[in-house]
């Protein structure tokens, strides 16, 4: 596998001429390590020639996208073709990495804007079990979902911990639902229900 590296201000685009599978990842691997250990904080990766990414590459991807989080990097992909954007969507990867169409949509992601939301626990769960780490991924432009989904979220993975269950106690107190008869300690009190 022959990969292309072109430096375009301080993104280092990479354009892989072949197929990333299990015998070509390891060829990408050592030039991203080789990138990312000379100092390099942002990739663009362009898939225009790539017909085919197996796990091994998309190992290698978590692992770089991992990294380059660790020191405030980005990375993005473009050129995806449909069977790779397929392949991304099944995998449920395409809110993790910045997927564009072109390389200069891709270069235009990595530029420092607003600091995107933090994933939620249970994504930064998923994506430790995936081999991805607790990186901070691309959320739905859409301003509705988002903060629904963020809470949403956050409290299924409060609840998943079991330390969402004295915060649901408190914020919702029990209601006394028997309309006949009086509870077992009313009697104790001195209170009764008609």
């Amino acid at each position: 596998m022959e990969i292309t590296a072109i430096t375009y201000g301080d993104t280092v685009i990479l354009r892989p001429d072949a197929s990333i599978d299990s015998r070509s990842a390891t060829h990408l691997e050592r030039k991203i390590v080789e990138l990312l250990d000379g100092g390099s904080h942002q990739l663009v990766i362009d898939f225009s020639v790539v017909d085919h990414l197996t796990s091994e590459g998309i190992r290698i991807l978590l692992m770089a996208a991992k990294r380059l989080d660790a020191v405030d990097g980005g990375m993005a992909l473009c050129s995806l073709n449909e069977h790779v954007k397929t392949i991304f969507e099944v995998s449920g990867l395409t809110s993790y990495f910045r997927i564009a169409p072109s390389r200069e949509e891709a270069i235009a992601q990595l530029d420092p804007g607003p600091a995107a939301p933090k994933p939620s626990r249970l994504l930064s769960m998923a994506l430790k079990l995936l081999g991805g780490g607790s990186r901070s991924h691309k959320q739905e432009t859409s301003q509705s979902k988002g903060k629904g989904h963020a809470k949403l979220s956050s409290k299924v993975a409060e609840l998943l911990t079991g330390r969402g269950s004295s915060a649901t106690s408190e914020s919702s107190p029990r209601k006394n639902t028997r309309k006949h008869g009086s509870s077992p300690g009313d009697s104790a009190r001195g209170k009764t229900s008609s």
